[in-house]
């Protein structure tokens, strides 16, 4: 099992240290420990001209960023994001918010690698690599708040749900006649049901919401004469758009999976 502490800083240690001597998380504590206090490093994360007073070691980037801070700490929150925004062209504040939010990351490795086959360290390689991936593709633009919580959800769906999920997902679910099947798999109405979970990516993409607000609505049972009479339109506008926002949500899904 891997033993690492994230608190109190005594002895220098950085925030993130573990007893442990091999394996990916010692790497980059090491790794971690030769940038904090390196004079260029430090340089250019202050020439990031980000809020407070110039940082003396990279840790202070940390603790800014929301480490060891509560959860909805709205400055510490757009820190983060300000460092997550600067990561898609710049590896060095990827590799700071990937240290930001190892806590979290070391926590879902340990309840993956209970029933991932290769146990902590098979999930925690898994886990590091995806989330690089995720800082730097990371959609600022659109979503500006609870970064970290972000990240560390993305990372595990992208290296532990998103493959098995689309196994549920047939490309004949994603047709134009298909609301009844698509209504049989979202009959639980809840988050973690196929449509829903691929509604959730297709909208961080730019999916129309009004086409998903419909699609979730037949979805949940109602029935199109109702929804039109809700909406004011005739029922044959309902079908309509329920056309076009399948037909979107197809070719969604083609380009995120």
């Amino acid at each position: 099992m891997t033993h690492t502490t994230t608190h109190n800083q005594p002895n220098n240690e950085p925030l993130v240290h573990t007893r442990v001597t091999t394996g990916a998380i010692p790497e980059l504590i090491r790794e971690w420990t030769l940038l904090s206090q390196n004079a260029e490093v430090l340089g250019k994360v202050n020439a990031w001209n980000l809020p407070g007073e110039p940082i003396t070691h990279l840790d202070d980037v940390l603790r800014r960023a929301g480490f060891s801070r509560a959860a909805d700490d709205q400055e510490a929150d757009h820190y983060l994001w300000l460092l997550v925004c600067i990561a898609a062209t710049d590896t060095l504040a990827a590799r700071i918010v990937l240290q930001r939010i190892m806590p979290p990351i070391l926590a879902v490795a340990r309840r993956r690698g209970r029933i991932t086959s290769g146990g902590v360290n098979v999930a925690l390689s898994e886990l590091i690599g995806v989330s690089w991936d995720v800082i730097r593709t990371f959609p600022c633009e659109r979503r500006k708040c609870k970064i970290a919580s972000n990240l560390v959800r993305d990372s595990e769906y992208h290296a532990f749900v998103r493959h098995q999920r689309l196994r549920h997902v047939p490309e004949s679910l994603i047709g134009n006649e298909m609301m009844s099947d698509v209504i049989a798999i979202a009959s639980e109405s809840t988050p973690e049901s196929e449509l829903t979970e691929l509604i959730h990516h297709a909208l961080q993409a730019g999916y129309d919401p009004d086409h998903a607000r419909l699609l979730l609505r037949l979805a949940d049972g109602q029935d199109i004469e109702d929804v039109a009479a809700s909406l004011g339109v005739s029922s044959r506008t309902i079908r309509t758009r329920r056309t076009r926002a399948v037909a979107d949500l197809r070719r969604m899904r083609q380009l995120l999976f």
